[in-house]
Parts: C-alpha cells; sequence; structure tokens
C-alpha cells in the first residue's frame, strides 16, 4: 500500500476514534469505548480500490473526508452506540445519533472527545522510616498533585518494598482491592505468573488465620478441571484460580485466556495479573489497575501512548463511572516513574523510520552483500526489496518520506537494483510473502524448478521422514533456526534442535493433547513433573514451540513452498498435503474433521474433542453437531466445550 495512502487513512481512523495497524495483507482498525467494549475490523488492502485509481488520475483527491467517507461504509456493520456517548456533548439532550455514517462525520468536527467514565490516578509512595504511606491524587490530564495525606500501615513499607516490587504490588493489592475486580500489570510472561503465586500464598497464609475458604463458581471449577486434563495437573494456575486468581500471558493457550476474561467479566474472579498484551485488543475493563513499574520486554518502557491506553482500562460504563489506578512507586534515586509520563503523548514514529535514519550504512551493506547485521536491519532490508519490486518510484518516495536524503536513496536504489536484476520468481509470489527474503525465495523457486521430486512429501507411511528432510532444505536455504536462535538458544547443536522441533511439530500434526506435548518437555528438559514451576516452564516451552516456532515460523516457510508448488504443480496430487501442510501446522491437525471445526472457530482442544463423537465420513461436521445435539453421547459432554459451542454460534442455549 502506498505511503501516502497510509498517513490518509492513519488520520481518518483516528478521527473517527480508531487505532490503526497496517498489517501486510490488511488493514486493522480498533477503537476502546467507554461503554467498556472492544470494536475491531480488518479491511483488505485489495479493498481500497479507490485509492489506487485516484492516485494515478491526481495525488489531490486523496482528500480526507474521501477517505472518511470510504471507511465508514465499511463501519457501518457496528452498533454505533458503542460510540455514541462520547458525542453526547455535541447533540445535548437529543442524544448522539446511531446510525454510525452521521457518527463519523460528527467526528470529524469534535477536538477532543469526553467520556463519561474517568480515572483517579492515585500515587502511592512508602515513606522512610515511618509507617505509612503517601498517597497523592494526581489530575488525570498532566498527573500534577491534587490532593495528597499520609496513610497508616502496620509495617514500615519503605524498607519492605525497597528492591522488591512483588511484595509492593501484594501488600497494594490487600490495602486497595477490596476484592473488586483489579489488573495488575506485569512485564512478561514469568513476572505476571510470579505476582499471582506470590499472592495467592498470602492469600493462603491469610485464609489458614481467618478459617476461610474461598467460595468458587462452578465455571471456574469448570476451567481447573480442563486445565488439570489438556495441560497439567501441576500447572500453578490452578492453585491461583482455586483463590479467585489469574495470570493472563502468551504462555497460556487461546482457549484458556479466552475463559479467563469472559470469568472475570462475569465477576467470577477478582483479580488478573497481566502482561502487555492487555493493550493489544484485550478487553477487560477493571475497576482498579495496579502498575508498580512501566518496564516492559527488553529493557523498554511503557510509551506515552500505550500507558494511557492502559489506565484507560480502569472503570466500567455499566458498573462504575470512576476506575482507579495505583501508581505503585518503589523506593530507588531519582524521580518517580509515573513522572515520565507528565506532557502530551509522544508522536509515534514508525519503526522503519528510526531505523532507515540510524542504520544506513548497515542497510547498504546489507544489500551490496546480504551479510546481515541484525534482525532489524534484515527486516527493513526486506521491507525495501519488497517495495522496489512493486515500484522503483515507490520505493524511493518511502526512503525520502522516512527522511532518508537524496543521496542515500539513491544509494540504496543502486543496491537494490543490483541485488534483484537476476530474481526469476514471479512477483506474485513474492508480494504474497513480505517478510522473506525475496532473494532467498528466488533460491527456493529455482531449487523447486530444478529437482521437484525432492520437494514431494508422502501422507502416510515414510512421512516423518519426507516432512524432517523438507525442513533441512528449507533450513538450508533460509536458515530457519537461527532466525529461531534469535528467542531461544538451543546450545549451538542446531541439527538436534531441529530434529527436535520437527518431532513437535510432527506430534502436533497427529491430533496430540498439548498436556501430552507438556509431558514430553518435562522429560526432555529433567524438570521435577510434581513442581509447580518446572511445570511451568515446561508449559511456556512447550507453547513458545507450538505457536512461535511451528504454528508461525515453520508454517511460513511452508506456506511459500506451497505457493511456489500452486504455481507449478497445482494438478500434480502428489504435492498435495504439500499445498495445505501451511495451514495443517498452524491449527494442529491433519484430519478433515477437526481442521473444520477449527475453521469454523472452535479451539483446537474443543474440536479433538469432538471429532471423537462425529463419524469420520461426515462431510459438513457443524451441519452434523447441529442436527445430533440431543445425542446421548454429545450430551454428556463436559460444560466448558459445550458453552464453546454455544459462544460461537453452533449450538444455541437452549441446547444443553
Amino acid at each position: 500500500m502506498d505511503e501516502f495512502l497510509e498517513d490518509r487513512i492513519y488520520d481518518a481512523a483516528q478521527v473517527c476514534g480508531f487505532t490503526t495497524f497496517f498489517r501486510e495483507d490488511y488493514v486493522y482498525f480498533e477503537a476502546h469505548s467507554p461503554l467498556g467494549e472492544d470494536i475491531s475490523l480488518e479491511i483488505e488492502h485489495d479493498a481500497f480500490p479507490f485509492v489506487e485509481d485516484m492516485y494515478i488520475k491526481d495525488k489531490d483527491a486523496y482528500v480526507f473526508k474521501v477517505i472518511v467517507r470510504e471507511l465508514s461504509g465499511y463501519f457501518k456493520c457496528f452498533n454505533a452506540d458503542a460510540h455514541a456517548v462520547e458525542l453526547w456533548n455535541l447533540h445535548g439532550t437529543t442524544g448522539a445519533p446511531t446510525n454510525l455514517q452521521k457518527l463519523l462525520d460528527d467526528a470529524k468536527e469534535i477536538n477532543t472527545l469526553t467520556s463519561p467514565v474517568s480515572q483517579l490516578i492515585v500515587k502511592v509512595k512508602p515513606i522512610k522510616q515511618e509507617k505509612s504511606l503517601l498517597i497523592e491524587i494526581l489530575d488525570n490530564k498532566d498527573y500534577s498533585i491534587v490532593h495528597n495525606f499520609n496513610l497508616q500501615t502496620r509495617n514500615c513499607m519503605y524498607s519492605r518494598w525497597q528492591g522488591n516490587i512483588t511484595k509492593a504490588i501484594i501488600d497494594s493489592i490487600f490495602l486497595f482491592s477490596n476484592n473488586t475486580p483489579s489488573i495488575v500489570f506485569a512485564k512478561g510472561q514469568m513476572t505476571a505468573r510470579n505476582y499471582a503465586v506470590n499472592y495467592v500464598n498470602e492469600i493462603s497464609e491469610h485464609n489458614k488465620e481467618q478459617a476461610l475458604s474461598p467460595d468458587i463458581e462452578p465455571e471456574v471449577e469448570e476451567l481447573i478441571d480442563y486445565i488439570q486434563k489438556c495441560i497439567h495437573p501441576k500447572c500453578s494456575l490452578i492453585n491461583c484460580l482455586q483463590h479467585k486468581v489469574a495470570y493472563h500471558n502468551a504462555g497460556l493457550t487461546e482457549f484458556i485466556r479466552n475463559e479467563i476474561e469472559n470469568l472475570f467479566k462475569d465477576h467470577k474472579l477478582n483479580i488478573i495479573f497481566c502482561t502487555p498484551t492487555l493493550m493489544q485488543g484485550v478487553n477487560l475493563p477493571a475497576d482498579k489497575i495496579f502498575i508498580a513499574s512501566p518496564n516492559i520486554a527488553k529493557g523498554e518502557k511503557l510509551t506515552k501512548f500505550e500507558f494511557k491506553n492502559l489506565i484507560g482500562r480502569a472503570g466500567r460504563l455499566q458498573d462504575d463511572l470512576c476506575g482507579t489506578v495505583y501508581c505503585i512507586q518503589i523506593p530507588e534515586k531519582g524521580n518517580d516513574w509515573i513522572d515520565d509520563f507528565q506532557g502530551e503523548t509522544d508522536n509515534i514514529k514508525s519503526a522503519s523510520e528510526t531505523i532507515l535514519q540510524r542504520s544506513i550504512e548497515d542497510i547498504c551493506e546489507n544489500l551490496k552483500t546480504n551479510k546481515i547485521s541484525t534482525s532489524t536491519v534484515k527486516e527493513i532490508s526486506n521491507i525495501l526489496k519488497i517495495r522496489y519490486l512493486k515500484s522503483e518510484k515507490n520505493c524511493k518516495q518511502y526512503l525520502l518520506k522516512h527522511q532518508v536524503n537524496e543521496q542515500d536513496a539513491n544509494e540504496i536504489i543502486t543496491h537494490l537494483k543490483e541485488n534483484l536484476k537476476y530474481i526469476k520468481i514471479p512477483t506474485e509470489i513474492i508480494l504474497k510473502n513480505p517478510t522473506i527474503d525475496p532473494i532467498l525465495q528466488d533460491m527456493l523457486y529455482n531449487s523447486i524448478l530444478s529437482d521437484a521430486p525432492s520437494w514431494k512429501m508422502r501422507s502416510s507411511i515414510g512421512m516423518a521422514t519426507d516432512f524432517k528432510a523438507l525442513v533441512k532444505k528449507l533450513d538450508d536455504i533460509f536458515n530457519i533456526m537461527d532466525e529461531i536462535e534469535e528467542t531461544e538458544r538451543y546450545m549451538g547443536n542446531k541439527d538436534w534442535f531441529r530434529n527436535t522441533l520437527c518431532s513437535y511439530a510432527l506430534d502436533w500434526l497427529r491430533g496430540k493433547q498439548f498436556s501430552d506435548l507438556v509431558d514430553r518437555t518435562i522429560k526432555q528438559k529433567h524438570f521435577d513433573k510434581d513442581k509447580s514451576s518446572d511445570v511451568d516452564k515446561a508449559i511456556n516451552i512447550t507453547m513458545t514451540y507450538i505457536s512461535k516456532h511451528i504454528g508461525f515460523t515453520l508454517s511460513k516457510y511452508f506456506s511459500l513452498l506451497a505457493d511456489v508448488i500452486n504455481k507449478h504443480f497445482d494438478d500434480e496430487e502428489d504435492y498435495g498435503i504439500i499445498k495445505n501442510l501451511h495451514n495443517m501446522l498452524e491449527l494442529g491437525s491433519m484430519e478433515p474433521i477437526v481442521l473444520s471445526l477449527m475453521n469454523s472457530c472452535l479451539p483446537r482442544s474443543v474440536a479433538l474433542e469432538l471429532s471423537r463423537y462425529i463419524p469420520v465420513d461426515i462431510d459438513d461436521p457443524i451441519k452434523w453437531l447441529i442436527e445430533n445435539k440431543m445425542n446421548n453421547k454429545l450430551k454428556s459432554l463436559p460444560l466448558i466445550y459445550k458453552k464453546s459451542l454455544i459462544r460461537n454460534g453452533i449450538w444455541t442455549e437452549k441446547s444443553d
């Protein structure tokens, strides 16, 4: 998509109240409404043909209102009431319009949208050598102090919290949460898990002293049973759930994360310890949010924009118009961390612009020699190659727009021209796989055309041997294991790690339960299967293998392989399994019934369980489930699976 178009779409969507993310093949729009709901939409690049026509005729035709009008045509599927309250002041007592076209038109005229849901920002700071905390109420715009007072405590929190964020978090929750729906921000997966486990240990001790036992809802018990069966009986999340607590991170399966979100929204869980995924579309508004540090992964910190987005989760229109954000200050030198977020939100620079400005020499060297210094240089080099193959003019415009001077831009274009002049692979295949180096794509293309039989794969006997051979051939071209090495150290034993990954992938394709793969990891890593911390590590490792290395990385390269095969061997049955293997790797099955159920949005574990009941000769599993909902065997399904069928519209509430 043209850079100028991207800017216009971004501006138009921002005025309409939507955050914009530009992906490889589509544009993703998202908004968080004051009613406590997230709305989102994906529009494929091809859905913007009006822009390309306008570009050819007259660039000045990229008028702002035209794009807003076009976008509003796609947004009409949403219920405008979700944003109606934002326009209350504009429309007075007549209320806001329910027609989204009108709403978007009005939104253009509004500079500041005022939400009825507000946040009370509270700085919590321990006082040295005193048994008290300094509580400061901050203005929620510039974070200046509005009011302050001292809160007496049993212990000296200054010495207790010094260098110990976990204790600061736990103490603050005990002091301020009052068992209301609360979210605790954690910088990473293991941090969220450790916060939750330590907090639950404190609760357990307190309950023993008070002779209390938590009253667990049946829906929570169902999730506990599911985790014991499908993940591992020693997973620490089980003990957390038994105390109405959960952690929410990428180390959990999507099904479990969704269940946790639903339980929290239904007030069946009190506290969730979340990673930055909270800011990436998860709709979890809460009464209280606790933040003890703005740090996130890899030594980075929340930006002002991300911080405002995070604290915006506090408060929900349905229950409470004011949410509270507790900014916990750990005793340390320098200013309090909340002070860094004063002032206006920073202008957001794209990663491409930053890298281009800082790494011109490295990029030129990479294009000239194909020697890669860093993964970021590799990524931006690929972007430039893709843009050049689409249009040399487009590529140069992109460079100049990102503040690359004329001389450097010309040098980069020269290197691109030399670098790509011998490429034979069709451009349409390259554009389908924009994250893979076009030079390496061309190497794969030539290898397949010169020795096509070696890229076949048997579907039954011999499949494992063929799969491992194909992964090695792909690795020889693309250095896939080196790509994985950036996120996980495999101690330099490349062949061993590749074979291990292939074994996990084959078990995943054959429909093994996630719990079986966790058991494999425990044995492979010599972990203690009765120790929750070891089991949690095994779960995280297994999830990384499945979702990142297999479901994303391997799937990406097999998708490219399928594109080449489809281009030249579309009618040959010998390549049948290759053509869909990337989808199978991503979904985790080779069985048609399971794949059909998962393509209907059912989670893998639910699809695997349901496939046990559905006859193998059924062409339409969804239709069979609808027609046989009163089947005696299906009646015995655990309730958590039935609820999944209902949520995905396959069964109705009456089906139970």
